[in-house]
């Protein structure tokens, strides 16, 4: 038996839909630890950029285990990775993954450039532009922050399309980048200690035919909004579809292998009009409640959440020695004006 404390982010008094979902996270998290009666429960608590408090908080309860669903510091995923580095200082136990993986993987384009230098099919950033289009991304923040339809693009010139990316970093206030667009599949491969556990297939129903298929904001936290109500998770494939499958398998272990991912992740891809997939984006860390995509996929793979609870903490409490996989280093990561315009 282990003693366990969970952090969490700090929730404002008028806090955004998926900064209230952190919480329900933490209580759904608690619930699972308390239901499997084989640890020690601590209580869940909020962290701040004030880690003297937090030190003082730890000094005192001497936990085994953080269970972290810290995504985020002073309202910036990017802070997020802070408290997984005082812990390392600290030689406390947490899980989910490293200081280093979550810093590469929190930024997009780095980690796009990471997986081209070991192979793995990502979606380009090409800046041919004038027959394609782009989608504009925050860099460094999650959770569909900042996308909409007006994130997708199409410009005709390398000079619109920089504008376009300044004007979204200025909008957001969070570097941007663009990259294209595939009017293909979109899956969610979900993973646990290293593993593929479930797999799943967004759907758009009846998007008008201009209306770009992308999950965005309101399609994810506006319950009763239009791209909600007509964006559904399928986890039936037919065999054609295996192939396919099995490619994505492949791919999402490659990339927790070469990011050195531990605890869980979810790799998203796209195909192409070929039906081969792209990654979108590589999410260390991604929302595990139990009433969201994670514990709705779970149910829907015969997998109970408190199973999965249990084996994140087992995992973290007593971690796999890493596998001998060889990995391209990238000797520089690019953040140049070309990737990201400043806000």
């Amino acid at each position: 038996m282990g003693k366990i404390l969970i952090l969490y982010d700090v929730i404002p008094e008028q806090p955004r839909i998926e900064q209230q979902d952190n919480l329900d996270e933490a209580r759904h998290v608690e619930k699972a630890i308390l239901e499997l009666g084989n640890y020690e429960y601590l209580g869940k608590y909020p962290v701040s950029l004030d880690l003297q408090k937090t030190k003082e908080l730890l000094r005192e309860l001497k936990p085994d285990l953080i269970f972290n669903l810290v995504e985020s510091l002073n309202d910036n995923d990017y802070l997020g990775t802070i408290l997984p580095a005082f812990l390392e200082t600290e030689k406390i136990k947490y899980t989910g993954s490293s200081t280093g993986s979550l810093l590469l993987s929190s930024n997009k384009v780095w980690a796009k450039q990471i997986m081209r230098a070991n192979n793995l099919p990502t979606i380009t950033e090409d800046y041919e532009v004038g027959h394609n289009l782009y989608v504009i991304k925050s860099i460094t923040e999650h959770c569909s922050y900042g996308m909409d339809d007006t994130a997708v693009v199409s410009v005709k010139s390398q000079a619109e399309l920089d504008l376009e990316i300044h004007k979204r970093s200025q909008l957001i206030n969070s570097y941007c980048f663009a990259e294209q667009y595939l009017d293909g599949r979109e899956f969610n491969v979900t993973l646990l200690n290293g593993r593929v556990i479930t797999m799943s297939e967004i759907l758009y129903l009846e998007y008008p035919e201009n209306k770009p298929k992308i999950y965005n904001y309101i399609a994810k936290w506006e319950d009763h909004s239009f791209e909600s109500l007509h964006t559904i998770y399928s986890h039936d494939f037919s065999k054609k579809d295996q192939s396919l499958l099995e490619k994505m398998k492949k791919i999402a272990e490659r990339c927790w292998q070469i990011l050195n991912i531990d605890g869980y992740a979810r790799v998203d891809f796209r195909t192409d009009s070929q039906d081969n997939p792209y990654i979108l984006e590589i999410n260390t860390n991604p929302g595990i409640a139990e009433d969201g995509d994670f514990g709705k996929t779970l149910k829907a793979f015969g997998l109970t959440y408190n199973w999965a609870i249990n084996e994140i903490i087992k995992n973290a409490l007593n971690p796999a020695p890493p596998t001998d996989t060889p990995v391209v280093i990238v000797e520089k990561l690019d953040n140049s004006p070309k990737l990201a315009c400043s806000c």
